[in-house]
């Protein structure tokens, strides 16, 4: 699993970083972490995301009250 690897090397970079006080680069490897870690899931669970395409909404959809 490619991506689950890629995951885990992302955090083990973002570690390395925190122990020189990088703590900018750190978080940038952290969040590369995240979207990997999301990718996987995605991928993993492709079965459902395209058996569960239907969505009922109930109500009215949130709008933004800004200008």
């Amino acid at each position: 699993m490619p991506r689950d690897s890629e995951t885990i090397k992302e955090l083990e970079t973002a570690e390395a970083f925190l122990a020189k006080g990088l703590v900018r680069n750190a978080a940038g490897k952290v969040f590369q972490a995240l979207k990997a870690f999301t990718s996987y899931l995605a991928l993993k669970n492709a079965a459902l995301l395209t058996e569960n395409t239907g969505v009922k909404w109930e109500g009215q959809p949130c709008r933004s009250t800004n200008g």
